[in-house]
């Protein structure tokens, strides 16, 4: 069996970085590691190859030998999945899709062959014992049960280019509010020390991106400076902060409706201050937070304190190459340009290089990323370069 694994391309928003790539000679942040770990679920016998189109495009090439197509998507990455399944279609390859964005609205793709949902360490084993018994496949598989973590294999790392992506992992937190944690069923995160284990990852050589959530029905006003503090103590230097919002078939989804307190479908981009339900809390006072949270965590004096912080964490057990391809350097003395001088802020910037010069010299290409990161978050958000505290 041929298998092709294709992962859709971010539009321009916070998950896409599109603002930094051509500084720091990366193609993408993260790696599709849900999908390259449902590669490790398929048989050994299989052939199996992956396209990341944050990486490259999905050419005709890559459909004419597979018998599957696999895509594992969020809402977010819908518009490139309408194109995988129009390319696919063309050439008659059958798709198998997972991930977020099928397991809340699978009927709105009639085109795509079966679905693979919620958990896949138990859904895929069902799929695959009807091939192999020779049967055909279901168009649907479900459960609502928990898969139980230890039958998760290690994901196929061989199918990436790891030079082509930045080394980082993302954590969900979401809150640092015990109430909130339960509400959202983050049992795992409560009862500890999420700093601790933040500083952890970030020891053992790893950058953590972080995803955080307000709007809670527990959330009280209290819970916006939570988020500040925690964001700026834990060093997460990526901290993507949404509204909550409720997809299609969830708990919350079913919750909010029979409550009669949903007010559209959700926009699958929980940065955009956009809100599908009528949340507890005043939704002015919401929408305040909310934006108090990005503008005290991506003002540029606040952000550079958080590198410091991150880069006194981290422990780096890569060692990046002493040579410096003529693109990297054009793009550095770019970056030094466009933040270090024509950029407000950039006092700031300079201070961040010289207190790294001086504290983790070995990190100044770190500190440099993380700069162009800030230049891109506060592109996202339209951020002033103002010094909030």
């Amino acid at each position: 069996m041929n298998v092709l694994l294709v992962y859709p391309q971010y539009p321009d928003s916070f998950w896409s970085f599109k603002n930094i790539m051509k500084f720091i000679s990366k193609k993408a942040t993260v790696p599709p590691l849900g999908l390259i770990t449902v590669s490790a679920m398929l048989p050994k016998t299989w052939k199996k190859k992956l396209v990341d189109m944050n990486v490259s495009a999905l050419l005709p090439a890559d459909l004419i030998w597979v018998d599957y197509v696999f895509i594992s998507a969020m809402h977010i990455q819908q518009e490139s999945v309408d194109k995988i399944i129009d390319l696919c279609l063309k050439y008659e390859v059958k798709i198998i899709a997972g991930g977020s964005l099928f397991t809340q609205e699978y009927m709105k793709y009639p085109q795509i062959d079966h679905f693979i949902l919620n958990e896949a360490e138990i859904t895929m084993p069902l799929f695959l014992k009807d091939l192999n018994a020779g049967k055909t496949p279901e168009k649907v598989y479900r459960t609502d049960h928990h898969a139980d973590i230890t039958l998760t294999p290690l994901p196929d790392f061989n199918l990436l280019s790891m030079k082509d992506y930045v080394t980082s992992t993302f954590v969900g937190i979401e809150t640092p509010d015990e109430k909130s944690l339960q509400e959202c069923n983050k049992g795992q995160n409560n009862n500890r020390d999420l700093l601790h284990s933040v500083k952890k990852i970030q020891n053992a050589g790893l950058q953590v991106s972080g995803g955080f959530i307000v709007g809670f029905d527990t959330d009280t006003a209290s819970v916006f400076q939570k988020q500040i503090d925690f964001i700026q103590q834990s060093g997460i230097v990526s901290a993507m902060v949404g509204l909550l919002n409720a997809p299609k078939n969830t708990v919350l989804y079913n919750r909010l409706k029979a409550e009669n307190r949903l007010t559209s479908e959700s926009s699958g981009n929980n940065t955009d201050t956009s809100m599908n339900f009528i949340p507890v809390m005043n939704r002015q006072e919401l929408l305040d937070g909310y934006k108090s949270i990005i503008q005290n965590i991506y003002a540029t004096k606040p952000y550079y304190k958080r590198i410091r912080r991150f880069l006194l964490n981290y422990r780096q057990i890569y060692k990046q190459k002493k040579k410096m391809e003529f693109s990297y350097l054009v793009s550095f003395f770019k970056s030094l340009f466009v933040i270090g001088i024509v950029s407000k802020g950039r006092g700031e910037y300079w201070k961040l290089l010289i207190w790294t010069l001086f504290r983790r010299p070995a990190l100044l290409k770190d500190a440099l990323t993380f700069a162009v990161y800030g230049y891109h978050f506060r592109t996202v958000y339209g951020i002033s370069n103002t010094n909030s505290n």
